[in-house]
């Protein structure tokens, strides 16, 4: 239950963690750096918060451990990352979010990080608008393992895999403004099953696979 303000600094080099927030606290990130830490550059679990603008989050996961995200979120944290925020180059995802977790990312960067842009998976919520997402070496974006997902107004461009990957009992819900998906390495929109579901697949510009269709 700790509040933490990071404002026009620098969190970096360390050997872990650059900032850990857990157990209902909350922090507030503005005009500032997170970079180059051993670990995830933001790690947000356990009913914590975390508000990030106008900041960067690049080059973290530089040690040996299991996770290098850019922001990680997970065990009910919530996150909402705005303001021309760019989460760039780090080891792994740029923005995990996991068990129970939600990220709100809007007009923002998320480019060229070693694993997916953005992952949420085992009952993640996402709400993501006017992000260009692009140069990550996995999906664009990836929703699986009941996740749920709303995008709006998004430049999925340029990933190693799908620029969107629906998968394993998840929903996506588009709306305007388009979301353009084109210049992925694989499907601009992917759903891998059945029980993953899209809303309004005509407000894609890119290839949607086959496989991605209405709520059943």
């Amino acid at each position: 239950n700790s509040l933490v303000n990071l404002a026009s600094s620098s969190v970096m080099r360390s050997g872990a963690d650059g900032i850990a927030l857990s157990e209902g606290s909350h922090g507030t990130v503005t005009g500032s750096t997170i970079s180059m830490n051993g670990a995830v550059g933001l790690n947000v679990g356990r009913n914590a918060s975390v508000t990030v603008r106008n900041s960067t989050i690049s080059g973290n996961g530089v040690g040996g451990g299991p996770q290098g995200d850019g922001v990680m979120l997970w065990a009910g944290g919530q996150g909402l990352i705005e303001g021309g925020s760019v989460i760039v180059d780090n080891r792994d995802e740029g923005i995990d979010v996991a068990g129970a977790a939600s990220a709100y990312v809007f007009g923002s960067r998320i480019a060229g990080n070693g694993g997916h842009g953005i992952i949420g998976y085992m009952g993640a919520n996402l709400g993501l608008g006017g992000l260009v997402v692009e140069g990550n070496r996995g999906a664009g974006i990836m929703c699986a393992a009941d996740c749920t997902a709303q995008m709006a107004d998004m430049a999925i461009h340029g990933n190693t895999g799908d620029g969107i990957n629906l998968s394993l009992d998840s929903t996506l819900m588009l709306v305007e403004p388009p979301i353009d998906v084109s210049g992925n390495g694989g499907w601009g929109l992917y759903c891998h099953d059945a029980e993953s579901s899209v809303n309004d697949t005509g407000v894609v510009t890119g290839a949607v696979s086959p496989t991605c269709t209405w709520f059943d």
